[in-house]
């Protein structure tokens, strides 16, 4: 199989900064339209303008996880239309009006439009015996530009999709296409990207670590009148490494709980309907690196206009005024004891009044979680052992977070 790579266009941002208290002027350019994602990095204060060349994406961070997702911005609507494969030669657009259309998530990456179909995990079934998510649903894809494809995921086996589709052309469909991606295809990503037009793997995400915010385009539900809508927006997700605080006013976050994971956190609703026309919300967005632990106040500045498509905002950093405290009070530790192989020890101590669960997620050298689990901490210092014995001997990262605090060691197995 072929793999095409897309390019990017990086545009390196001017700021005259003296010191992380200044305030930085960025933009994200996508555009006439919105045609384009921008990822942005805060603190690198780089954007990575990608092309939107792409249909399917699957993400690949988890063996556990099976989500498949679509451009929102080309296909509008995604169908189930039989939970037979059997039927895969009959099947016809007919009658698609009166189906429920399906509809990625927005809150989690792992959540796509084939999530949300009827079988165990949306497109398929996990065999309990052969380990393996076996697809089950007929999907009809349909086109903004016009045009239609059915689509099957015929199944998730030893980390590798395989999946078949047929575009339909003079009335007909065409050659039944089947590819099969490995979710190791693409390292240091949260997807995997397949392009049904030419037939092709792209890759328009930048590594996970050049980016913090996807400035993009993307359905959600829509408040119009006294009802909510599906609806194209465009506004900015956060990477599954970026937690995100929507503080009113000129105030601060008061605990590690106002930072959420939802994607949207910041969204499209910086802004709001006054009459026929759109004003900014007096609202600051605090973004926190769950690796780094660096924080940066960002608000707005401007309305956009389609006819430009380039959202312009202002960030600096605030570490060290919100930070310190939150750092001092809690406290990690991650430990190997020689004399229990394959065995990690995680050290809780914290002053808070309260503790949070703790997340723990394990990953192999080359980024693939392996293990993953949440435990609350039964006081304010405790010690609990995991054992890792199915793993194979080698390096892993072990990665701890709670609330807004994290921490992360590289460990040895024996």
């Amino acid at each position: 199989m072929n793999k095409k790579f897309t390019s990017f266009v990086a545009a390196i941002l001017i700021a005259t900064t003296i010191n992380a208290q200044e305030l930085i002027k960025a933009e994200a350019a996508m555009g006439t339209g919105y045609a384009n994602d921008v990822y942005f990095k805060l603190e690198d204060k780089t954007a990575i303008t990608s092309t939107r060349d792409w249909d399917i994406s699957f993400y690949r961070k988890s063996e556990f996880k099976t989500g498949i997702r679509v451009n929102d911005t080309k296909i509008s609507k995604v169908y189930e239309v039989s939970d037979n494969f059997d039927d895969w030669d009959n099947v016809t657009i007919d009658g698609l009006s009166t189906l429920p259309t399906l509809y990625n998530s927005d809150t989690v990456w792992e959540e796509g439009a084939f999530n949300q179909a009827s079988a165990q995990s949306g497109w398929g079934n996990y065999n309990s015996i052969s380990h393996v998510v076996e697809g089950k649903i007929i999907f009809i894809l349909e086109y903004t530009a016009g045009g239609y494809v059915k689509f099957k995921i015929n199944s998730l086996k030893i980390g590798t999709y395989d999946f078949t589709y047929s575009k339909y052309v003079n009335g007909a469909w065409g050659e039944d296409k089947t590819f099969s991606l490995s979710k190791d295809s693409s390292l240091n990503r949260i997807f995997n990207y397949f392009n049904i037009t030419t037939d092709s793997v792209v890759t328009p995400e930048p590594e996970s670590s050049q980016w913090d915010l996807k400035f993009t385009q993307y359905t959600t539900d829509y408040p119009m009148g006294n009802e909510y809508v599906k609806y194209l927006v465009t506004g900015p997700l956060q990477s599954d490494n970026i937690l995100v605080a929507e503080i009113e006013g000129d105030n601060n976050p008061k605990n590690a709980t106002e930072y959420k994971s939802d994607i949207n956190t910041i969204g499209y609703d910086w802004k709001k309907l006054n009459g026929f026309s759109y004003i900014l919300r007096d609202v600051s967005y605090f973004v926190k690196n769950i690796s780094s632990n660096k924080i940066y106040k960002l608000e707005f500045n401007a309305i956009p206009s389609s006819s430009v498509g380039t959202l312009s905002f202002e960030y600096k950093d605030v570490t060290a005024s919100l930070a310190t405290n939150d750092i001092e009070k809690t406290k990690f530790g991650i430990y190997t004891d020689v004399n229990q192989p394959k065995t990690i020890s995680i050290i809780y101590n914290s002053q808070e009044a309260s503790s949070s669960n703790i997340a723990v997620a394990i990953y192999s050298i080359n980024g693939q979680l392996v293990h993953q689990e949440n435990y609350k901490p039964t006081g304010s210092f405790t010690n609990k052992s995991i054992n890792l014995s199915r793993l194979s001997a080698g390096v892993y990262i072990v990665k701890l977070q709670s609330g807004g605090k994290t921490e992360s060691k590289k460990v040895v197995l024996r």
